[in-house]
């Protein structure tokens, strides 16, 4: 009986010790903790031009990424051509800093659609962005412009014989050529290929048209009468990329354009459908692209896009992400050609672009 009550007093003794421990013990009362956001600080610098110095050398400088001078550009109108700058010049430069924040910044709430539900476009920013530049301004010559026309457009011209006998022609290069057309000696025409045809994929257009793709420009230099035939000698002034004796000739005009951002008066959405030949796959800031929205769509030079991405996890029922803005340099029926003015990630094809409205 004693052994009874022994084992009964310490079974008693355990039990008081354990419920004095788990009432003695403290709540935790700890929280993960959040990292803080970064907010941007806009900072204005001045460098003095020296030998050497190039707007491409200042933007990996200055701002991190050589593919960025275009700001530095559109920040200095009284530089006329981007690859000239001269010693002794003074080149004003904005810079976006991150600086911390004070108080943690909440993220946007995202509220997922019903799964039966018809998903609705919406879209987030998110609180990292900088706000977009919309007082971009780009020059361009106009013939060298890439663009998708709805037609295919025809040679008036073809080259007949390169004088060093080589299928490429750089810059100089001469050969002779016939044209439908009368010219004379101080004339320029341009040098052109036809490239692939381009549909739109996600816009209900269905064919857009053929990428028309500017590979050079030539001067007439002389005119020849051999056998009751004209012959033209054309010299290569400038050249985008390598031309071919088989590339197609056609009229050009020697001018320049300034492209000034234009607010859109129209609310649209399309898509990048293609990108320019010398670009790549993957678009950063001063590639071109083409997109699937054009003079049909109310559409004109000097619109700003902006761009966004699919969310990876849930493409149709996640919101989509700015990521990038473009301007319109170029306009054709049913397409145009944009120049990315800023891009916080690579832009590809299938990014959806919506006018940016004022």
């Amino acid at each position: 009986m004693r052994k009874v009550w022994l084992i009964i007093g310490i079974v008693g003794l355990l039990w008081g010790l354990v419920w004095a421990e788990a009432e003695t013990e403290p709540a935790s009362t700890t929280t993960p903790s959040k990292e803080g956001l970064a907010e941007y600080e806009v900072v204005y610098q001045e460098h003095t031009v020296v030998p050497g110095d190039t707007l491409w050398d200042l933007a990996g400088k200055y701002l991190g990424d050589p593919f960025r001078w275009p700001e530095i550009w559109q920040l200095n109108p009284e530089i006329e051509d981007p690859h000239w700058i001269y010693p002794g010049q003074v080149v004003r430069i904005r810079e976006l800093k991150r600086v911390p924040v004070k108080a943690a910044v909440e993220a946007p709430t995202v509220t997922p659609l019903p799964e039966a539900a018809e998903p609705e476009l919406t879209f987030v920013i998110p609180p990292e962005l900088p706000a977009f530049e919309t007082t971009f301004r780009y020059r361009a010559r106009t013939n060298m412009i890439d663009y998708i026309s709805p037609h295919k457009v025809r040679t008036k011209g073809k080259i007949v014989e390169v004088w060093e006998g080589s299928h490429l022609l750089g810059q100089s290069d001469k050969f002779y050529f016939q044209y439908e057309e009368p010219l004379k000696k101080g004339d320029y025409l341009a040098l052109f290929r036809l490239g692939k045809s381009v549909s739109d994929p996600y816009g209900g257009k269905g064919k857009l048209g053929y990428i028309i793709d500017f590979v050079g420009e030539l001067k007439v230099i002389n005119v020849e009468e051999v056998r009751k035939k004209i012959y033209y000698t054309g010299e290569v002034t400038s050249s985008e990329s390598e031309a071919e004796a088989t590339d197609w000739l056609t009229d050009t005009k020697l001018q320049t354009v300034d492209i000034v951002a234009n607010p859109a008066t129209v609310d649209k959405t399309g898509y990048i459908v293609e990108v320019e030949p010398s670009s790549g796959l993957n678009l950063a800031t001063g590639d071109l692209c083409f997109i699937s929205l054009g003079a049909e769509d109310g559409i004109q030079v000097g619109n700003t896009l902006l761009v966004y991405k699919s969310s990876p996890l849930k493409p149709k029922r996640h919101p989509r992400y700015l990521v990038g803005q473009l301007i319109v340099v170029k306009v054709a029926e049913t397409a145009s050609t944009a120049l990315v003015t800023y891009a916080e990630k690579p832009l590809n094809i299938g990014d959806m672009v919506k006018t940016e409205l004022p």
